[in-house]
């Protein structure tokens, strides 16, 4: 510092980059550019060119010529050992010890290899609690860092903002890194009862390779082995045995990237492969044993840049067990066993095929930017052993448009007006699945404060998955809107709202969502985030169960209107005592209450009228049992159940929380102490609220960890 401002000298190693070192030369050129974002002005500053109306982004960075190295050294071993005390997921206590390495190698000056050994990721915050009342999977972003390093360059851009009812593209992706050591998911044998299942699948080890060739091609090969995994199950006669509900596992993803034309093209090539080893018995009718996707794309900006085509194409396939292969077809990715569905019924053999592919013309430069995006996705199409994938089955076109408008001198600073969810979607066979058309507008003040607001509609819908693999039913136009507000976050602390509302009339669907936040400063090392969220969820045709009427005779599709109310709050505190010693506190306890009403049968899913499509039970259809705590319909009338069910009726809580302290005692080399604590229940029965179920956590059996992890840097 000095009466002129500051200056700071940043060092960064040759042996933490991958470059292409040139045989005897004496210098190299790097593009760069430095960023410097300034709070009490509100302002970024580059040093290399950036502002409204340039084209590009790296193509810009400025050159910075530095001394070539005679040679460059790439070797880091980080060792590590792990004590662990606690509860298994068994509630077994006791104290176990694990140990492994990460490994980092050079291999030549512009090939990185990065691997890890039996790693312990028993420090990472764990996932929120949710409610999900749809067939779909919730996406779970990564949080371990062996993966999130250098993931974006196995990450191919298959994801599209569209959405439609409970389902998403946003997430989609050809590789999802959740998938590795993922909790295993074998059943039970016929006749058995599940005990108690491990938490996670065994990451035996994990490997990955990039680097730069000197033609230009950027490479990444990744490789994970993960181990089988045993479950304790109780047989018919009460003895206790072990049963197999996992595999090992070997999955490779390898990925090529090429930029072209000074950045103003780009190709890519992806392919990933999961192989299961020695499937026998019942689980080989529960997971598939091989799973493959091949694929690439094609970027190209044109008209000065301002202009950019891009596609992508990807196959995949499955094999396995034919029970296996039905259990895929089966799912809510596909549902292709529905009566009016692709598959209409038929068997699926040993193995599942199919192809996606998506072509988008972009204006990415100047205010007014938009996206025309077409996409198709074939019904076998399924990538979710190695990635993410939520439904099949889909022709779609979509577009996106934003207008945007800069004042920096009106008490308006920015203005953007847009939509991001526009679109028609069909069934591969061209049945009408969709139409959605959305709209915001968002504001920056000068005082750095941002406020949205957002509007929605999609008309009649054909779902293809409310009935979980029984036939399409036509849902009602639905409306929705929302509003986003975020206080200056240039300040020591600062608040958010998030709300939002929805509304179906014709099947008596609702909901309303708040999750207003707050970010606390108490002092520079320490800040404290408190976030809780309240939500109603009312959904009117939730399906309960099927009842077959004889042979030859249609199945009964029973729906219910479940009224489902969640409450959670999120509470994250950082105290930094210094630049090394930090301190993380995470606690999330989370409760939701469901009541269930207005029971009805399946007439017509596809009438016109929305009243048409169900037909309402009668209170003598419906019998009711507190003491045994069922639910069952008399479909017919006849005085006979036909169909019954647990009493769907009640709540489920969980409180999650961890306290991790990190000491970096040397560059590279820490000490973590993590402390977490797991419990939680449900309970049967009507009239409960979130927040008693809150209370009642206080009474569900903890389960404790503490984890102490040393890992010890060494080498260049």
């Amino acid at each position: 510092r000095d009466e002129r401002g500051w200056t700071a000298e940043f060092r960064i190693p040759f042996s933490q980059l991958a470059f292409n070192l040139p045989a005897g030369a004496a210098s190299l050129t790097w593009g760069i550019n430095f960023y410097r974002y300034s709070p009490a002005h509100r302002e970024s500053s580059n040093w290399s060119p950036r502002y409204r109306g340039l084209r590009g982004i790296v193509s810009n960075f400025n050159d910075i010529v530095v001394p070539a190295p005679s040679r460059v050294v790439r070797f880091e071993a980080t060792p590590y050992v792990a004590p662990r005390w606690g509860d298994d997921p068994a509630g077994r206590r006791g104290l176990s010890l694990r140990a492994g390495a990460d490994l980092r190698v050079g291999l030549g000056s512009s090939v990185n290899l990065t691997a890890t050994a039996l790693p312990d990721f028993g420090q990472v915050e764990a996932d929120p609690s949710q409610v999900n009342l749809s067939a779909f999977e919730l996406f779970q972003p990564e949080r371990r860092p062996f993966f999130l390093e250098g993931l974006d360059l196995f990450r191919m851009g298959t994801g599209l903002v569209f959405t439609s009812r409970d389902l998403s593209f946003a997430d989609e992706a050809p590789f999802y890194s959740r998938r590795v050591g993922r909790p295993p998911r074998g059943e039970a044998p016929p006749g058995a009862v599940l005990e108690s299942v491990p938490g996670e699948t065994t990451l035996l080890g994990a490997g990955k390779l990039t680097g730069q060739t000197g033609s230009g091609w950027t490479l990444g090969v990744f490789s994970a082995v993960t181990d089988g995994e045993d479950a304790a199950v109780r047989l018919e006669d009460g003895r206790e045995v072990s049963a197999p509900v996992e595999a090992r596992a070997a999955t490779t993803v390898a990925r090529a990237t090429r930029s072209l034309g000074g950045g103003d093209s780009s190709i890519g090539l992806l392919a990933a492969d999961l192989h299961r080893f020695g499937l026998s018995g019942p689980l080989a009718g529960q997971v598939v044993g091989d799973a493959a996707a091949l694929g690439g794309e094609v970027q190209h900006r044109l008209g000065e840049r301002r202009y950019e085509v891009r596609g992508w194409l990807l196959g995949s396939r499955l094999s396995g067990d034919r029970a296996a292969i039905a259990r895929v077809a089966e799912s809510p990715t596909h549902y292709l066993q529905r009566p009016d569905g692709p598959g209409r019924g038929e068997p699926t053999g040993d193995s599942l095929s199919g192809i996606a592919g998506e072509t988008r013309l972009s204006r990415v430069d100047g205010a007014f930017t938009w996206d025309l995006v077409g996409r198709a996705v074939s019904p076998g199409f399924d990538m979710n052993e190695i990635g993410f994938q939520r439904a099949s089955d889909w022709l779609l076109a979509a577009a996106a448009w934003k207008l945007e408008w800069f004042r920096p001198e009106s008490p308006i600073r920015a203005w953007t007006i847009g939509s991001t969810n526009l679109g028609a979607g069909w069934t591969w066979d061209g049945e009408a699945r969709t139409r959605v058309a959305d709209a915001y507008v968002s504001a920056d003040t000068r005082t750095s404060w941002t406020i949205k607001l957002a509007a929605r509609h999609e008309a009649t819908t054909l779902s293809t998955d409310r009935l979980r693999g029984g036939p399409a039913v036509l849902l009602p136009p639905r409306s929705g809107a929302s509003i986003s507000l975020v206080t200056d976050q240039n300040r020591a602390s600062f608040a958010s709202l998030d709300a939002s509302a929805e509304r179906e009339p014709g099947s008596r669907s609702w909901s309303v969502a708040a999750s207003p936040s707050a970010t606390v400063r108490i002092a520079d090392p320490a800040w404290v985030s408190i976030s809780p969220s309240y939500r109603v969820d009312a959904v009117g045709w939730q399906l309960l169960t099927s009842a077959g009427q004889g042979e030859g005779d249609d199945t009964d599709w029973i729906v219910g209107r479940v009224r489902q109310r969640t409450l959670a709050v999120a509470l994250r505190a950082d105290l930094v005592f210094t630049p090394r010693l930090v301190l993380q506190a995470y606690v999330q306890p989370f409760a939701t209450v469901g009541r269930f009403d207005g029971f009805q049968r399946l007439v017509d899913g596809r009438a016109r009228t929305a009243g048409r499509r169900f037909e309402r039970l009668r209170r003598a259809q419906i019998a009711r049992d507190p003491e045994a705590a069922t639910l069952g319909f008399d479909v017919n009338g006849d005085g006979a159940i036909d169909a019954s069910l647990a009493d769907p009726d009640g709540e489920e809580r969980a409180f999650n929380a961890s306290l991790v302290v990190r000491w970096e005692v040397a560059p590279g080399s820490t000490i973590t102490a993590a402390a977490t604590q797991e419990r939680g229940g449900a309970a049967s029965g009507a009239g409960r609220a979130p927040l008693g179920a809150l209370g009642r956590l206080a009474d569900d059996a903890p389960r404790d960890v503490l984890l102490v992890k040393l890992c010890w840097r060494l080498g260049t």
